[in-house]
């Protein structure tokens, strides 16, 4: 054993006399000349362990709090319209498949029937909201690294409200000018209603689609197929209300087309180009 291992060397004798080489601290301050060959107290080998790079996750919608808070505002609109408000739709859809008697048109709609009407208006355009917020995810991606997802979905909401408010203007002006006062209040309570309805439809579609992951051509196609049944049921309408009469039927195209198809492919447009101009502004 090694003069100076004082590890292995224990005083008994001699109690409360520290001996000199006892005084060297040969784990705290280790010095070349007391190092004993294998003892491992002073070697530690470290050994360098290579790991693997770390690959980012990709974006989920479900990941996004900013859509999981909108989707549960949509669930929470949908349960108290449906909940408070079903006798309400229940007539609204039986009114739109019957074309009341001119007598039963001043009836007054009370302030709950408006309120029921305008959540689910608001609950519509925020669903579309969404669904472009899906698209230009996938299509302009480089604008979600200058915008946070707030200001992205807030500003297509805003611009789909602002569409539906002016395109409510252009239908009461142009049936103004064409149709009496009671057919044009029971043309946007037809609207309204088609597009309401539209929201609903759309809700369980969404839910596949930031959840369940559903691919963007299978909720195009379902998409479109909501969108051409809501279109029917609107042409469908138009043509009750309006032309009644065969003679009328050219009318009704040019009048169909001009305030319903040409508004749609403005409002594309108008979203496609907001895209463009912020990723221009950066």
């Amino acid at each position: 054993m090694s003069d100076v291992d004082t590890i292995g060397r224990i005083p008994f004798a001699n109690a409360g006399v520290v001996p000199e080489e006892f005084k060297v601290d040969t784990v705290a301050g280790y010095r070349e000349e007391l190092y004993v060959p294998g003892d491992t107290m002073h070697v530690c080998p470290m050994v360098a362990v290579g790991g693997k790079e770390a690959e980012p996750l990709p974006y989920r919608l479900y990941s996004d709090n900013v859509l999981t808070v909108c989707v549960c505002f949509c669930f929470f609109l949908l349960s108290y319209v449906l909940s408070h408000g079903k006798r309400y739709l229940a007539q609204q859809v039986k009114d739109f498949f019957y074309v009341r008697e001119w007598t039963s048109l001043f009836a007054v709609e009370t302030g709950s029937d408006i309120r029921y009407r305008l959540l689910m208006i608001l609950q519509t355009s925020l669903l579309l909201g969404i669904f472009f917020f899906d698209y230009s995810r996938d299509f302009f991606p480089e604008l979600f690294s200058f915008y946070s997802s707030l200001l992205l979905l807030g500003c297509y909401v805003g611009i789909i409200i602002l569409f539906y408010v002016l395109r409510v203007l252009l239908y009461t002006c142009v049936n103004w000018i064409f149709f009496d006062k009671q057919k044009n209040s029971l043309w946007l309570e037809s609207y309204s209603l088609l597009y309401s309805l539209f929201g609903i439809l759309l809700f369980p579609l969404l839910l596949l689609v930031v959840y369940f992951d559903l691919s963007n051509v299978k909720s195009f196609i379902y998409f479109v197929i909501f969108t051409i049944l809501s279109e029917i049921m609107l042409l469908y309408k138009c043509f009750n209300i309006f032309f009644n009469k065969m003679y009328g039927f050219l009318y009704f195209i040019v009048y169909f087309c001009t305030l319903e198809m040409v508004p749609c492919f403005l409002l594309w447009q108008t979203l496609i180009s907001t895209n463009n101009l912020l990723i221009i502004k950066n």
